[in-house]
């Protein structure tokens, strides 16, 4: 295995004095160095200290994947960054002195505050979970999960390099859920090759929620817009119907046939890019295509203002 997990460690070793959250410390040049006997005297005293502050740090298996949860309030001692040397991490949540009602996120790596990292969570879960999103590197990623404000669900990856806490991007859904619309498929599943499964909201013509693929490039999760058409569905029993003349395509191509669908045509939809091409499959069976762009905007549409879907459309199931 490239990465490993250490034994219990304590956490006021000379070394790890040199590791923070910001910048790196720079080592005191000043001092020569001194005779046999005098460096005898200095060990001494760093055992001493040490055994003062020992600290409950529980050794851990490596990482099984991302079906480890990691407790608040409790200490790990886990290498995340493959150097060789673990890293005490510790998180907890504390009240709100503000707003009693919520919680605020506290982690600490190797006894440094890295707690502004995770400011912009709301309301926290108490758990996080450690993962390997591409074994081919030297990191583990630590995964902080979020109901968020109106139960839209978010993950916040971030890893450590050996000097800092890199913040890598926030996501939507948490890892040991299902999706909005089938329980029992992973909302969020890290493939181990790099990259990450995650079913993302999408409001083209009506909301659902589709697989979208993410990597991780230049420290930053981004998605993958590569024009691959997803299947999909969503809890409707009626069909949708145009209020409006729309132009559509016989393919999800400009350069296919285009007709003009009349006003009054009702169809249902189940394929999309979530970039530019939906389908609509009329009454009759036949396909057709229309262009619209990621925030449900008509590409085609004969207008001095931009127009929605949901001006020119009705009975599309659409979420809060």
């Amino acid at each position: 295995m490239k990465k490993k997990v250490l034994s219990l460690i304590f956490m006021s070793t000379l070394a790890l004095s040199l590791v923070a959250c910001g910048n790196k410390k720079e080592p005191d040049i000043t001092t020569k160095p001194e005779t046999k006997e005098v460096q005898e005297e200095v060990v001494e005293t760093k055992e001493e200290v040490k055994e003062e502050t020992k600290k409950e740090v529980k050794e851990e298996p490596a990482p099984d994947m991302e079906s480890t949860i990691y407790k608040a309030g409790e200490h790990y001692s886990i290498d995340l960054n493959n150097d060789g040397t673990p890293e005490d991490i510790f998180y907890e949540l504390e009240q709100d002195p503000s707003y009693p009602e919520f919680h605020i996120a506290n982690l600490t790596i190797n006894d440094v505050d890295c707690s502004d990292i995770l400011l912009n969570l709301w309301e926290p879960e108490e758990n996080y979970r450690i993962v390997d999103i591409d074994p081919s590197d030297n990191y583990y990623e630590l995964v902080f999960s979020t109901y968020g404000m109106s139960d839209d669900l978010e993950s916040t990856f971030l890893r450590y390099d050996g000097e800092s806490l890199v913040l890598l991007g926030t996501t939507p859904m948490i890892i040991g859920v299902g999706t909005p619309l089938d329980k029992y498929v992973d909302a969020l599943k890290i493939n181990h090759d790099g990259t990450m499964t995650i079913y993302t909201r999408t409001d083209v013509i009506e909301t659902t929620f589709i697989p979208r693929t993410y990597v991780i490039e230049d420290n930053e999760i981004k998605l993958v817009e590569d024009g691959t058409i997803y299947d999909f569905y969503t809890p409707r029993e009626d069909k949708i119907e145009t209020t409006a003349e729309l132009k559509v395509y016989t393919k999800p191509d400009t350069s296919s046939e285009s007709v003009v669908l009349p006003e009054g045509t009702k169809f249902d939809t189940n394929k999309t890019d979530a970039t530019t091409w939906t389908n609509m499959i009329v009454e009759d069976g036949t396909e057709y295509w229309i262009r619209i762009d990621k925030t449900g905007k008509l590409l085609d549409f004969d207008a001095d203002y931009d127009v929605s879907t949901w001006d020119v459309m009705t009975g599309q199931f659409l979420a809060d």
